[in-house]
């Protein structure tokens, strides 16, 4: 007698928790120990986010390079790390102490933290790119040969050619 191994099930993922479009999500990958995946509509969901964007003053602690990044990661995935960060600093200066407090660097270790790390060549759309800003590395994120990265002086389009790093967003 054979025994045939039981059909796996098809059908919606399991919830991971981070959103209830997750459990629709066409794939769930681990990043850096965290499970999430990019919701299925994550293209609008992004273009919205830009749009809502462009013309949104930068402020420390309320809406820099950082959180401008990792909320378009939200938007994309429902993974948020600015509730860890926002409002908790008014300087680039305050936000680097307060991440050193919390075991990182600066900002940019806090992304390859929880990201995986990819040649900027391999980035696409709604992945993390860092440019050089003014006052040292910037977060933006990237759509097709741009990054869109937030400037004390507001948002920039920086060639994908001038990333430094980048990070896939699952």
């Amino acid at each position: 007698m054979t025994v045939k191994p039981k059909p796996q099930r098809r059908g919606k993922r399991k919830s991971t928790g981070v959103g209830s479009d997750q459990a629709e999500a066409p794939h769930v990958t681990a990043a850096r120990g965290r499970n999430f995946a990019r919701y299925l509509d994550w293209k609008a969901r992004l273009v919205t986010y830009l749009a809502q964007s462009v013309g949104k003053p930068f402020v420390y602690g309320e809406f820099d390079c950082a959180l401008f990044t990792l909320g378009a990661v939200a938007e994309m995935t429902g993974f948020d790390l600015t509730t860890d960060y926002r409002g908790r600093y008014s300087t680039l200066r305050e936000g680097v102490v307060y991440a050193r407090r919390h075991g990182f660097q600066d900002h940019v270790a806090v992304v390859a933290a929880h990201f995986a790390e990819i040649a900027p060549a391999f980035a696409q759309a709604g992945d993390i790119a860092v440019v050089d800003g003014a006052d040292g590395p910037a977060l933006g994120l990237v759509q097709g040969e741009h990054i869109y990265a937030l400037m004390p002086d507001g948002m920039v389009l920086v060639p994908l050619l001038a990333a430094r790093r980048a990070f896939r967003v699952a």
